[in-house]
């Protein structure tokens, strides 16, 4: 999960002012989001660029993902895929 990058647990991070190019994943080709057994992470993405990035299974660009009784959060603004 997440090509460039993986945020998991308990993580907060904004992502700003960057650009995401031909990064690969199975799920969540630049970035990917993910919470686990009640531990919560969250993504900011602000004023990036996401060009050519690609996931074998789900999110090309970016994938956010839940389980049970998991929190994956995602804001995306001032981006372009």
């Amino acid at each position: 999960m997440g090509g460039a990058i993986k945020v998991q647990d308990y993580s907060n991070v904004t992502v700003k002012d960057c650009n995401f190019t031909q990064n690969e994943a199975a799920q969540g080709g630049a970035i990917g989001v993910h919470g686990e057994w009640n531990a919560k992470a969250t993504v900011i993405v602000d004023n990036c660029n996401f060009t050519e990035n690609q996931a074998s299974v789900y999110g090309g660009a970016i994938a956010a993902a839940n389980n049970d009784g998991c929190y994956a959060g995602l804001t995306v603004k001032d981006s372009t895929f």
